[in-house]
């Protein structure tokens, strides 16, 4: 979401990302993707994902689920 998106909308999108992980704990990562795919297109939503899995915030486990790991360091996310 580089390139022509506008950082509030990137940040928007981060931050709903990590919300949904984050209350649910575990997300099997092609359901996130469905629900958000009105939304952004497949090359956003592997870009957000690889953003916050290099925070640190969520980590992707065998068979494509994304689990919330946290990160003190980030708390304006709680």
């Amino acid at each position: 979401m580089t390139g022509h998106h506008q950082p509030a909308a990137v940040a928007r999108a981060l931050r709903m990302a990590a919300l949904t992980i984050r209350t649910l704990g575990t997300v099997p990562a092609g359901t996130l993707h469905a629900r958000v795919f009105g939304f952004m297109g497949a090359a956003d939503f592997i870009e957000i994902i690889s953003g916050l899995e290099a925070t640190g915030i969520i980590e992707s486990m065998p068979g494509g689920i994304l689990r919330w790991v946290g990160n003190p360091a980030l708390r304006q996310l709680n």
